[in-house]
Formats: structure tokens, C-alpha cells, sequence
């Protein structure tokens, strides 16, 4: 049972870590112009966003890395679809993102799929 909670730990982490992500990369760097690529890397390298998504990342990456350990990688891989919701959810409240019917209901088909996973 610990290993399921460790599981949805590395989830947690790993959704936690998009949306920091996402939230540091929203801080208007400009990667694509030429005069101004490198100063924007260096921003967001040090932005305190970015560099706490890189920790949930790496935190989310060793439970990832104990939880293969004791569980099976055909289970707990499918499992970690369960963030599709989360980081849709995040993302709808955080960032006012719009997120069309279609989107959900692909979203459902796949964690409808989690869910006949554990069907015995």
C-alpha cells in the first residue's frame, strides 16, 4: 500500500512541476529572438519558479524510482495518466486556460482506462 502512496507522491510531484514550469515561463521571455535568447535563458534559470519545478521534479523522479522497485511498470505507468486531469484542472484555474469539450472527454477515455486497469 506505501507504494501506491509513494506512486501518486511522484504524480503529484511531476504535476506539481508542469505548472511551476509553466508559471516560470509566463515571466514574457522572448527564446525565439536572436538578440535576446541567451539573457532569457539565464532568466528563467534563475527564475524561482523554474528552479522549484526542477525540484518537484527531481523529488518526483526518486519516488518515481522507489515506487518501480515494488510495483510492476504496466501498472504504475498507465497510472500516472491520472495527471492529465490534474494538470488540466491546474491549468483551467491557474492560468484561465480553455479546455474544450473534446479535450475532457479524451481525457476521461484514457483515465476510464486507469480505472478498467484495476478491475479484477
Amino acid at each position: 500500500m506505501k507504494y501506491y502512496l509513494l506512486l501518486a507522491i511522484s504524480i503529484l510531484c511531476n504535476c506539481t512541476s508542469l505548472v511551476l514550469l509553466k508559471k516560470g515561463t509566463l515571466m514574457h521571455y522572448d527564446f525565439l529572438s536572436s538578440t535576446k535568447t541567451l539573457n532569457s535563458w539565464i532568466q528563467l534559470f534563475t527564475n524561482g519558479f523554474f528552479l522549484l519545478s526542477i525540484l518537484f521534479f527531481v523529488f518526483g523522479a526518486i519516488t518515481w524510482v522507489i515506487t518501480l522497485t515494488k510495483l510492476d511498470l504496466s501498472l504504475a505507468y498507465p497510472v500516472v495518466s491520472i495527471s492529465y486531469i490534474i494538470v488540466a484542472i491546474a491549468s483551467y484555474y491557474l492560468f484561465h486556460e480553455v479546455i474544450p469539450f473534446n479535450r475532457w472527454l479524451g481525457i476521461g477515455v484514457v483515465i476510464l482506462g486507469v480505472i478498467v486497469m484495476f478491475q479484477k
